[in-house]
């Protein structure tokens, strides 16, 4: 039986190291995939899931609901035996709900990588959906400069706005102790 799946982390902890790895398992058994990203996340270029260790594939980038409509039409003419879904984070709750009838509608386990929170330390909508829908929920850890468990995406520049994109030279992962001595 097919399940949403939601891995989540702060930056670098190696989520799309580990969608590619699990795709890979799957290639590996000659199951076909699909590989989707969000359409916003264009520091790789358009379409591209990669890990800061320098494993990348090319995958199809989504922002809306019609997005997902064309996948599902894709699923049995491909024979698709799974879906991974980078930056998860980024997506509405309504795209997050399309993913989520892909699982029941189509029997085809649906796996999403993301942040589970912003620089400020609250969920993003998608993440906050596969909270609430995801039938697996995983964390995948990462260490604080200090040695305890990191927790939060400290932004390390002055915006406001929720969505800055960026890697190490942004953002630094901290544990709560630190996120909130940072505050």
């Amino acid at each position: 039986m097919a399940k949403l799946y939601f891995r989540h982390s702060v930056m670098n902890a190696g989520k799309s190291l580990h969608l590619l790895q699990t795709k890979n398992n799957y290639k590996e058994r000659k199951k076909e995939t699909l590989l989707l990203t969000a359409a916003l996340d264009t520091r790789n270029g358009e379409g591209v899931i990669s890990s800061r260790l320098g494993v990348s594939s090319e995958a199809m980038g989504i922002s809306d609901v019609a997005d997902i409509e064309v996948v599902k039409y894709a699923i049995r003419p491909a024979n698709i035996e799974a879906i991974f879904v980078d930056e998860s984070q980024f997506l509405s709750p309504e795209v997050i709900d399309a993913l989520a009838s892909i699982v029941d509608n189509y029997d085809v386990p649906v796996f999403c990588y993301g942040l589970k929170t912003d620089f400020r330390g609250e969920l993003f909508a998608g993440s906050k959906r596969l909270l609430e829908l995801a039938d697996s929920v995983q964390e995948l850890k990462s260490i604080c400069m200090c040695g305890r468990k990191a927790l939060f995406n400290r932004r390390m520049i002055e915006s406001t706005e929720q969505v800055v994109l960026g890697s190490e030279d942004i953002y630094e992962t901290q544990c709560r102790k630190c996120f909130m001595k940072g505050r």
